[in-house]
């Protein structure tokens, strides 16, 4: 604008001066001109973290009734920015900025009405980057995605669905997937200085609330280790597991009681144990087999003591013994 009036004035100013005008009005044709233009910016005033205070929400310049409007900034002793954070009306508002100690940038985050609304990025103090979120008014919105030093990707989270669903994925450090979760209704967390290579995990927001529908885990060497299907955070029917050779096992579970289900490497079932609740000791058939089919051992358990027969038979089908036990003790 201002540039518009100087470009106008000046041809003006030429005539004029031909016209033998006093020099002193052409001054203040000048003048009039160049004052007409846009005003210029009040200059953004700057504040140190300790000259500033929250009071309900709201941050004033100590000894302050106004809601403070501005920059507020905390330098190291060394000199070099800490932080920097934009406030307008007494709310944070625009980007936010974090340093390390040597200069390097630790964190970006853009707020708007004093939440955070947009990107949000960390980096290490090498600057890699960490991690990178989006949030919507406060809240995580779409994927967070953490990264390992190496940089493959450690983590990675999606909100959706009011952002109460999401579905978490982790990784090896070799790129290979480690584990797929579903949850739903849960809260969304915010880590204020976060470790991406410990992995975080959502916290459930009410009761009943949890793991819902799948959840898959895989060995490093690419393999599957295991499948179990939830419902509310509570496990649904069989958990499914491979050791990292891909022999296979499976936990079933019905009102509380837990059978354990082995197979041998060539698919014939190895054992079978049951328990009165996962976490305690055998209760009830534990049987064996051989990898050629033919039934190995038979013994009941009490509360985790053998209670009961107990048979062996060789892998033709022949027996080769048969004790009798009572509370753990062999009856003579």
């Amino acid at each position: 604008m201002l540039v518009a009036f100087i470009l106008v004035a000046i041809p003006c100013l030429a005539r004029m001066q031909t016209m033998k005008l006093p020099v002193i009005l052409l001054a203040l044709i000048l003048t009039t001109l160049i004052s007409s233009g846009e005003p210029t910016p009040e200059p953004v005033r700057v504040l140190t973290s300790d000259k500033i205070e929250e009071r309900k929400g709201l941050n004033y310049e100590v000894g302050q009734t106004t809601p403070f409007t501005g920059l507020v900034q905390k330098m190291y002793p060394n000199g070099k920015k800490e932080f920097d954070v934009n406030f307008k009306d007494g709310k944070e508002q625009g980007v936010a900025t974090r340093w390390y100690e040597n200069g390097k940038k630790e964190l970006e985050a853009n707020f708007k009405d004093g939440e955070q609304h947009g990107l949000e990025t960390e980096w290490d103090e090498n600057g890699k980057k960490m991690s990178e979120s989006t949030y919507k008014d406060g809240k995580p919105d779409g994927v967070r995605t953490l990264w390992y030093e190496n940089g493959k990707k450690a983590f990675e989270v999606n909100y959706k669905d009011g952002k109460k669903n999401v579905v978490s994925t982790e990784w090896y450090e070799n790129g290979q997937k480690k584990k797929e979760d579903n949850y739903k209704n849960m809260m969304s967390y915010k880590l204020n200085k976060p470790n991406p290579y410990s992995v975080p995990l959502p916290i459930a927001n009410k009761s009943g609330a949890g793991l819902h529908g799948m959840q898959t885990e895989w060995h490093e060497n690419g393999k599957k280790a295991s499948e179990t299907n939830f419902k509310d955070g509570v496990q649904q029917g069989v958990q499914t597991s491979w050791d990292k050779n891909g022999k296979k096992s499976e936990m079933s579970s019905k009102e509380g009681a837990v059978t354990v289900t082995k197979w041998h490497a060539n698919g014939v079932k190895e054992s079978e144990t049951n328990f009165k609740h996962w976490g305690l000791p055998p209760h009830g058939m534990y049987t064996k087999w051989h990898e050629n089919g033919q039934k190995q051992s038979e013994q009941n358990y009490k509360d985790g003591k053998r209670h009961g027969v107990y048979t062996s038979w060789d892998e033709n089908g022949k027996r080769t013994s048969g004790t009798m036990w009572e509370n753990g003790v062999e009856v003579k």
